[in-house]
């Protein structure tokens, strides 16, 4: 990979813009891809607060594609999603929220959520947090329009190791 960074500002408001492009990296929570580009730009001090994109070709859970991703933040150690796309064929989810990241891994709280899989439609009811701990990916709760019906769930799914648990009940659905 390639990174190319710049400091400017003074030494009590340095500043920051950085650019990024990655070919086929492979995370330790079991995600790859074939291409990660990310820049951003702004403030390290007094606070952190940077504004910036980015975009992955290709990704994968192990075997599983994933499709490509382009992505807006904005923030320091909580970061703001103001723009989350990752499309695979006929499957789109779009998203924003907020992130929080500390030593453990990386918690979010999702405030709205889309999901186009061909005819289907899905809608987040409510904001959902999730947590990204040592592979591990946990989200509750996740209440959904399903155009027609609802879906009450909650999810764990084992990044690393292969292996998702989800509960949840469906209401509303015409079955006929």
């Amino acid at each position: 990979g390639r990174i190319t960074a710049t400091f400017g500002g003074t030494t009590k408001t340095p500043t920051l813009d950085v650019w990024g492009a990655f070919a086929k990296p492979r995370f330790e929570s079991g995600l790859r891809a074939e291409s990660v580009v990310v820049a951003a730009a702004g403030a390290l001090a007094p606070e952190l607060d940077l504004r910036g994109t980015l975009r992955v070709a290709a990704l994968a859970a192990k075997e599983r594609a994933l499709g490509n991703v382009v992505a807006s933040f904005e923030g320091g150690r909580s970061m703001r999603i103001n723009r989350f796309q990752q499309s695979a064929g006929d499957t789109t989810l779009t998203m924003r929220g907020v992130l929080a990241f500390d030593e453990a891994g990386v918690t979010a709280r999702v405030d709205s959520l889309r999901l186009v899989a061909g005819a289907l439609r899905v809608n987040a009811r409510e904001p959902a947090r999730v947590t990204l701990v040592r592979g591990r990916l946990r989200a509750s709760p996740l209440v959904f329009d399903l155009e027609p019906g609802r879906l009450d769930a909650d999810l764990d799914w084992d990044i690393s190791g292969g292996r998702l648990d989800a509960r949840g009940s469906l209401s509303g659905l015409d079955l006929a």
